[in-house]
C-alpha cells in the first residue's frame, strides 16, 4: 500500500499534475481493497483530465505501470518471504480461481493457496512423513533417512 501510494505521488509529481500528494493518499487507501481499489483511483485522472487529455493519458499510463508492478513484482515477492507462498504458484492460483469462480476466487486465491500449503505441510509433511521442516537439521536429517 505503501509503495503504491509513494509512487503515485511521486509519478503524479513528476507530470505535473496539481493535488499530487491528495491524489497519492487516495491510492495508498483504495490499496487496501483488493483487486477492486486500483480501479476505483479515478479521481487522479479526473484532476489531470481537467488539466488536458494529454495528461490524463499520462495518468492512466502511470496507474497502469504502478499497478502492474505492484501485482506481478511485489505482492508475488511480498507474499514469498511473509508466507513462503511461491510467487508463480500465488499467480497461477489467481489465474485457476479468477476462472473457475470469477471476482470471489480472484480474492480468495492467494489466502486459499497459502492455506493449502500450510495444510500440506502439517498433515502430510510433518504428520505423515514425521519431517519438522521448520530446521535446518530436520531437513538434513530427513535426507539422509531417505537414501
Amino acid at each position: 500500500m505503501a509503495g503504491v501510494g509513494v509512487a503515485a505521488t511521486v509519478g503524479l509529481s513528476l507530470l505535473g499534475i496539481p493535488l499530487a500528494l491528495a491524489l497519492g493518499l487516495i491510492a495508498f487507501l483504495l490499496e487496501f481493497v483488493p483487486y477492486l481499489g486500483p480501479f476505483i483511483g479515478v479521481p487522479a485522472v479526473l484532476v489531470a483530465l481537467a488539466a488536458g487529455p494529454g495528461d490524463a493519458a499520462y495518468v492512466v499510463l502511470l496507474y497502469l505501470g504502478i499497478h502492474a508492478a505492484e501485482g506481478y513484482v511485489i505482492a508475488p515477492l511480498v507474499d514469498q518471504r511473509s508466507v513462503h507462498l511461491p510467487p508463480a504458484l500465488g499467480l497461477v492460483a489467481q489465474l485457476l480461481l479468477g476462472t473457475l469462480f470469477g471476482f470471489l476466487g480472484l480474492i480468495l486465491a492467494v489466502p486459499l493457496a497459502a492455506f493449502g500449503m500450510v495444510l500440506v505441510q502439517m498433515l502430510y509433511v510433518e504428520d505423515f512423513l514425521g519431517e519438522r521442516s521448520g530446521s535446518p537439521t530436520s531437513r538434513h536429517a530427513g535426507a539422509t533417512h531417505r537414501r
